[in-house]
This record gives structure tokens, C-alpha cells and sequence, in this order.
């Protein structure tokens, strides 16, 4: 191999590893070894003369690698249906502007084919629901279809049970409330922990001006709210955390990373492996069966104690106090609603009986104390799940933890009756 068609090898070689690593097909370490070992060897022949394998080697790599790089690019645009059982899941990423809080992808519309998280996790076919899912979000990042914020707003905060994982954008409660009230529905909702509603909804009342008069509402979910991970907190009344250009430049190309199309791959593959043995498989005769998972099932029988003693609760104390407290100075109105998880709905299938939740009966004090409103649905909920018990029609997907569409609307007329009444009271 002459010197000219070596150097241009070594230097497309080069170019690949830099491509691979972009894509996160190969970490950073690897790629600046590989990319090392490259140079040294194109050095390396402008000096001497290297053996004929040399070069076969060199080209054997730069035909692999660019392979892998079209693989890559292909599977991203022509698979990306394959490599995500929830759709939201293509479209959270890190925020650049501040890379401790998550968004969606900026004015994004996408329709994917989707499972149940329980069903794509139990790894077994026959137990899924299929669906197809509409995700559309604004310009801010988040779940909105037709965003108008305006005074008396009604502002959605919360996890995946605010954002409507599992359900496609028009029968999502959020998008029911706005017709039932007559008012803008803002739904500011991100799947994290209760920390990052407050984040949240602080960056944009301020940075639109404010939601004057808005009511908002706070998802809060017994199943997981008290034990996500809180992360770093920071008082937002000193400001705001502003990085620096570089380290934005360095969120989006992580963003970009952890979309590696080959790594979705193996992580659709070994879901099952990972995650098989938490879901809880209950038959219902005829019908499909109907999935729990095992820690929300664990976590139904808390006592107040393990509440009250847990690691986090009094960092969600300090946060439902704060995120009262910005309220209010937008001169709103703060409703904690207080979410089940589908096993205290459904305790009979799982050989339990039904009970009064702990987690509700500790936090409904902690919000009367702040000044908040306190919704329970989770007797309505029961209520509704009982009436159609002959019928076997359920209020969550059977292979998910979340509600289906007649669940959503049965949320959605809850919710309006809750700020209806108040809207009573106050007048």
C-alpha cells in the first residue's frame, strides 16, 4: 500500500472514531485510544516502511467502522419505532440551559407504535397491549399541544401519571380538563421526581411573566414520588443556575449520545432479563392478565411510620412548602391531588383487601399546613373500579402502571369538579 493511500486511510479512520463516539456508539476513553493508535501508526509509516498486514488491518477497521456508522444512522431514522416501547422515552433529554431538570425535545411530533411498560419489561409477547401514540410537544419542551399561557391558567405539574405516559395526547386527562373548565391547560409535567415539578414550573412562571392566578395542580404519586432520586437541590430564590456555553454545548452531545440506536438494541433485548422478575402476573380468566410492579406492591402496605421516616420525606415537605409559597405569589392557587398506585385499586387481585393509603394520610396534613388544597382521587377511583368489577373493564392498562383512556377521563372530571367547587367556595 503506497504512503498517499495509507495516510488517507489512517485519516478516515481517524475521522470514524470521532463520528462513533458522537453517536455513542464507543465511549469517549475508547475512542482517544483508538484514535491514538491511529495517528501513531500513520506517524509511524511517513518514517518507515510497515509490513503489508499492516495496512489490511487498517483497512479491515475503517470497513468496520464505517459499517457501523451507517448501521448506526440507519436504525436511528428507519427503526427508531423498534427501539422505544414508550414514546415519550424518544424525546426526554437533559436540559441544556440547565442540565439538572429534563424536558422533551423542543416541538416534536411523533407517532409511535407502544406497550404497556409492564408488558414490554415481563419480556412476554401475549401479555402486551398494543397501541399507537401521538406525543406532541411545545417550544419550551414540554407535553402541550396548543400552548397558550395566560392569567388564569390551569398549570399541570407532576410525573408520568401528569405527563399521560401510555396514552395518545388528545385523550390524555391534561387535554380533557382544558374543555370541561373553559380554561388553558399548561401542562409543565416531566417523569422525575417532585423536586423537578417545582424546578420547573419556577423557570417558566418567571420566564413568561408569571401564571397570575393560575391553579395549579400537583400530581403526587404514592408509588414513587417519595423514593425517586431528589437530586441536587438549590434554593430558587437566589437565582438561577446559568452553565456556561461550552457545558451546554456538552449536554446537547450527550443528548445526542444517549440515543445510540445499537445500545437501544441491546437494551430492548435484556429488558426482560433486567426487569422480568418485578413484574407480578395475575390471570383474569378470558382476558389478558392484568401486570403489577412488585415495589408498588410492596410499597401499598406502608405504615404512616415508614413514611414519615423515610430519607426524602421532609425534603417533600420543603418542596410542596416552597412550590406553595411561588404560587401564591403569583396570587394562585395550589391543589396537591394525591395518585394510587393500580394495586390499592385493585388489592383483591393480589389477594388483599382494600385500605386507607398511608402515604395520603400523612401528606394531607403537610398540605393543609401550607395553605395548599388536598385532592384524594383514590376513592373515586375505587368507587368506579368496583361499579365496573362484573364487567372486567379496568381504569389502568392491563400491562401498565398507568391509566388507560377511561382512566384518564374519569381523572380529568375529578380534577374539574375539585377546582369548580373552589371556584364556589371563593365566590
Amino acid at each position: 500500500m503506497s504512503k498517499a493511500a495509507y495516510l488517507f486511510l489512517s485519516a478516515l479512520l481517524s475521522f470514524g472514531w470521532g463520528v462513533l463516539f458522537v453517536l455513542g456508539v464507543i465511549a469517549g476513553s475508547w475512542a482517544l485510544g483508538l484514535l491514538i493508535g491511529t495517528v501513531v501508526l500513520a506517524v509511524l509509516r511517513t518514517l518507515t516502511t510497515l509490513p503489508p498486514a499492516v495496512g489490511s488491518v487498517i483497512l479491515l477497521f475503517a470497513s468496520v467502522q464505517w459499517s457501523l456508522v451507517v448501521v448506526e444512522v440507519s436504525l436511528r431514522n428507519l427503526m427508531a419505532d423498534a427501539l422505544y416501547y414508550r414514546a415519550h422515552e424518544r424525546l426526554i433529554e437533559r436540559w441544556p440551559e440547565d442540565p439538572h431538570l429534563l424536558r422533551y425535545r423542543a416541538n416534536a411530533s411523533i407517532e409511535q407504535p407502544s406497550v404497556g411498560d409492564l408488558g414490554a419489561m415481563s419480556g412476554q409477547p401475549d401479555w402486551r397491549v398494543h397501541k399507537t401514540i401521538e406525543f406532541e410537544t411545545d417550544l419550551a419542551g414540554f407535553r402541550n399541544s396548543n400552548r397558550v399561557d395566560s392569567a388564569r391558567s390551569v398549570v399541570v405539574l407532576g410525573d408520568s401519571f401528569a405527563v399521560g405516559s401510555g396514552i395518545t395526547q388528545d385523550l390524555a386527562w391534561p387535554e380533557k380538563l382544558g374543555p370541561l373548565l373553559g380554561r388553558e391547560v399548561v401542562n409543565l409535567a416531566i417523569p422525575s421526581s417532585p423536586w423537578m415539578s417545582l424546578a420547573n414550573f419556577w423557570y417558566e412562571s418567571d420566564r413568561i411573566g408569571g401564571f397570575e392566578q393560575a391553579d395549579v395542580v400537583l400530581l403526587l404519586f404514592a408509588g414513587n414520588d417519595l423514593d425517586e432520586p431528589y437530586g441536587k437541590r438549590r434554593s430558587f430564590g437566589s437565582g438561577k443556575f446559568t452553565p456556561p456555553w461550552w457545558k451546554k454545548w456538552q449536554i446537547r452531545l450527550e443528548n445526542l449520545q444517549r440515543r445510540c440506536a445499537l445500545d437501544k438494541l441491546i437494551m430492548m433485548a435484556t429488558v426482560a432479563d433486567e426487569y422480568g422478575d418485578q413484574v407480578q402476573s395475575v390471570s383474569r380468566g378470558g382476558s389478558s392478565p392484568i401486570l403489577f410492579f412488585k415495589p408498588y406492591v410492596e410499597r401499598a402496605v406502608r405504615q404512616t411510620s415508614d413514611i414519615e421516616n423515610h430519607g426524602n420525606f421532609s425534603d417533600l415537605a420543603d418542596i410542596l412548602r416552597a412550590l406553595a409559597n411561588k404560587v401564591r405569589r403569583h396570587g394562585g392557587r395550589l391543589t396537591v391531588v394525591n395518585v394510587p398506585s393500580k394495586v390499592e385499586i385493585y388489592p383483591e387481585f393480589v389477594g388483599r383487601e382494600y385500605q386507607p393509603q398511608a402515604f395520603g394520610q400523612v401528606l394531607a396534613p403537610v398540605v393543609a399546613e401550607i395553605g395548599a388544597a388536598w385532592l384524594d382521587i383514590g376513592p373515586a377511583l375505587r368507587h368506579e373500579a368496583q361499579r365496573r368489577g362484573a364487567s372486567g373493564d379496568l381504569l389502568w392498562w392491563p400491562d401498565d402502571t398507568h391509566w388507560n383512556a377511561d382512566g384518564h377521563q374519569l381523572v380529568a372530571q375529578l380534577v374539574a369538579q375539585h377546582l369548580q367547587r373552589l371556584d364556589a367556595e371563593s365566590q
